[in-house]
């Protein structure tokens, strides 16, 4: 015999009912709604009270990881969305926001943060585990909005066309705000890091990057020297967390590195992973070269 669940009635009822009393249904709850095809109705009419009527405490937050809708559907969702300073500060993508058609609605969205009066509140975005392409990571980095403090890019599939649009978004001082950047588990390969690290060097001012997280990028020992260079030059003088490992740097790669540490210009430092990188190597006599370990330790 078959059964009718009625969660879905549960959970629109719940949110309705928030609205009625003049409170806000949790963010949790109002992303479930607007994810799925059974209470997308209910969730955009909860945003639409939020928007229009001003009615409960503003949406901090969208989970739109388990998203399974078209992307007309995103779209509406998206523009109904309140806007300025006090509203939504964290958006999470999932697969199917990511790709396709959803992805250009995404990609919209941001600019209409990047662009709009008063200015936006977005400062996290997390896009991390999404499939995302390094075509699709291209045009969607290049929409970031100013506002950002946190981006999160780990276990995509980006590449050297993605790290040219945060490049720009360095050098144009739009991301003059991120405090934490995360692209661990792409193939960047050499070339990607070293695009990254131009963006870093481009920015006209010291940035408040705090976490910086490369692991498993494929860097290399070109890769890391290339990254380096901004870190030398001060670009990053707050920075606290360097994660790069996994990324076959060997000693050559540890050597570039202690050249940055050496120059005083990250005094802020204070967790390095460098692990699942062979930093030392072994000469043909069987001897075993740990110059730069020796020179990163020694400052």
């Amino acid at each position: 015999m078959e059964t009718v669940s009625d969660e879905p009635v549960d959970i629109c009822a719940s949110a309705l009912s928030a609205i009625v009393s003049h409170s806000s249904p949790p963010a949790q709850l109002i992303s479930e709604l607007a994810s799925h095809k059974d209470g997308f109705a209910t969730g955009w009419l909860v945003l639409h009270f939020i928007k229009q009527m001003e009615a409960g405490a503003p949406l901090r937050d969208l989970d739109l990881s388990k998203f399974s809708l078209d992307a007309g559907k995103l779209g509406v969702l998206l523009s109904s969305l309140p806007a300025g300073p006090d509203f939504l500060e964290t958006l999470k993508g999932g697969p199917h926001v990511c790709t396709g058609p959803c992805l250009f609605a995404l990609k919209r969205f941001l600019q209409r943060a990047a662009s709009s009066s008063p200015p936006a509140s977005l400062k996290n975005l997390n896009i991390a585990k999404c499939d995302l392409s390094d075509s699709g990571g291209g045009s969607e980095l290049h929409s970031l909005p100013p506002s950002l403090e946190y981006l999160e890019l780990n276990e995509n599939r980006l590449g050297s066309h993605s790290m040219e649009a945060l490049t720009s978004a360095f050098s144009e001082g739009t991301l003059s705000k991120l405090l934490g950047l995360d692209v661990s588990n792409n193939p960047l390969s050499p070339s990607g890091v070293a695009t990254l690290a131009r963006g870093l060097s481009a920015s006209e001012r010291a940035l408040h990057l705090q976490s910086l997280k490369l692991s498993k990028t494929a860097a290399k020992a070109e890769g890391v020297k290339a990254l380096s260079v901004p870190l030398k030059e001060g670009k990053a003088p707050s920075l606290q967390v360097l994660d790069l490992r996994g990324n076959d740097m060997r000693a050559e790669g540890v050597g570039g590195l202690a050249g940055a540490v050496g120059a005083g210009t990250l005094s802020s430092l204070r967790v390095l992973i460098l692990k699942n990188n062979c930093v030392a190597e072994r000469s043909r006599d069987g001897r075993w070269d740990i110059s730069g370990l020796t020179a990163l330790f020694s400052h």
